[in-house]
């Protein structure tokens, strides 16, 4: 094993006992040599080989604030890393991420692409995992980091501003329609077959996220609404 350390690079930290899980990837020379007398550790790693040993762990989780700036410049190399491997057209489960998202729908996002991974994700994954490391550290989220089409879309706030309660429930009620006849078909097919289709849990599990943000999104209109009608001006 190498010895030195170049404190410009990556280093991974395995669990200790798991040597394929990582528990850590950190620029910090002084843990990356602690953790060497218990754990299994890569060194010296550039940014995308790093985020290539990663594989699937939750990015959030496994480094801190300065380590996920330094490397989130590269998530676009590892996007095309893996496009020039993979020939299959993928669909991206978020078109495009509003920079001002609550953490909290950040974070369900990138839960439900982790659990479906795509490459094309990517970009929606390095978007909700800047929100989510920028509320962590109380700082402004890095715009730049959101892609050309999450810039220039709808702020979320936006979105509820243009929203009635009225037609929130609306979209509710007709999500919950179309969940209720899915996992029916589910049922139906656990049944006759012993087991759904993956895609069908896949295409629920998508539902539910949906009905989800959009129960938040009416609890917000809710909370704000009363201070709307307070506002000057207002009838």
């Amino acid at each position: 094993m190498t010895n030195t350390i170049n404190t410009e690079a990556f280093h991974i930290i395995y669990r200790e006992g798991e040597p394929h899980l990582p528990e850590r990837i950190t620029t910090d020379l002084n843990v990356a040599q602690e953790a060497m007398n218990t754990s299994k550790v890569q060194v010296n790693l550039g940014p995308t080989e790093a985020l290539f040993a990663a594989e699937n762990a939750p990015l959030d989780r496994i480094m801190d604030d300065k380590t996920w700036r330094a490397i989130a410049p590269h998530m676009d190399d590892l996007l095309e890393k893996l496009r020039a491997s993979h020939s299959e057209t993928q669909v991206p489960t978020f078109t495009t991420t509003p920079s001002d998202l609550p953490p909290v729908i950040a974070e369900a996002r990138y839960d439900l692409m982790r659990r479906q991974p795509k490459i094309e994700d990517i970009p929606a994954i390095t978007e909700c995992v800047e929100i989510i490391m920028a509320a962590k550290s109380h700082r402004p989220v890095n715009r730049d980091l959101f892609s050309a089409e999450s810039r220039t879309a709808s702020l979320w706030d936006s979105e509820i501003a243009q929203i009635t309660p009225a037609e929130l429930d609306k979209e509710i009620d007709t999500l919950e329609e179309q969940l209720g006849e899915m996992r029916a078909e589910a049922s139906s097919e656990t049944a006759a077959f012993g087991d759904a289709s993956p895609g069908a849990y896949r295409i629920i599990e998508r539902f539910n996220h949906a009905l989800f943000e959009l129960n938040y999104q009416k609890a917000e209109l809710e909370q704000l609404e009363p201070e709307a009608l307070n506002t000057p001006g207002a009838q």
